[in-house]
C-alpha cells in the first residue's frame, strides 16, 4: 500500500476507534456498519474504486477475506482481501485502507450451507454385554 493516512475533514487531529460497539466523534459505530455504511462481509465480492480511496484510479474487484479490526479513522477501515483478475481468480492478497461507502458489492458472500445430520454408524451401537 502506497500513501499516507487520511487527512480530517476538520482539520482537527483525529482519534482512531475500535470499529465495533464504541463512540467516535459523535457517530455510533454499531456491528456492521461505519459512519451509516454497511461493511462487507468475509465472502462479498466487491469493486473497490476511487470513491472508496483516491489510491484506486482504476477500479479493482476483490474477494473479501475478513475486516479487520484495526484502531482507524473515522469513516475509514481495513479489510483483507484478494485481488481479482479478469477471470476471477485470485492474483494478490492485499490490506487495503477504504471508506466502506466507496465500495461497490458486486456480489455478496453466498449464504453458509447447512451442516448434514450426523448419522450413527454399525460400529457404533452398544451391545448387550457392556
Amino acid at each position: 500500500m502506497t500513501g499516507g493516512r487520511p487527512p480530517s475533514a476538520t482539520g482537527a487531529p483525529v482519534r482512531g476507534a475500535p470499529l465495533r460497539g464504541a463512540e467516535v466523534r459523535g457517530a455510533e459505530v454499531r456491528g456492521a456498519e461505519v459512519r451509516g455504511a454497511a461493511l462487507p462481509k468475509a465472502g462479498d465480492l466487491v469493486q473497490v474504486t476511487r470513491a472508496a480511496s483516491v489510491q484506486f484510479v482504476a477500479p479493482i474487484r476483490c474477494r473479501v477475506v475478513r475486516v479487520l479490526d484495526w484502531i482507524t479513522y473515522d469513516g475509514w477501515v481495513w479489510l483483507d482481501v484478494y485481488q481479482l483478475d479478469g477471470r476471477g481468480d485470485a492474483v494478490a492478497r492485499r490490506s487495503i485502507f477504504v471508506r466502506p461507502a466507496g465500495l461497490r458489492v458486486l456480489r455478496p458472500a453466498p449464504a453458509p450451507r447447512p451442516t448434514p445430520a450426523l448419522r450413527p454408524t454399525a460400529g457404533l451401537r452398544p451391545t448387550a454385554d457392556a
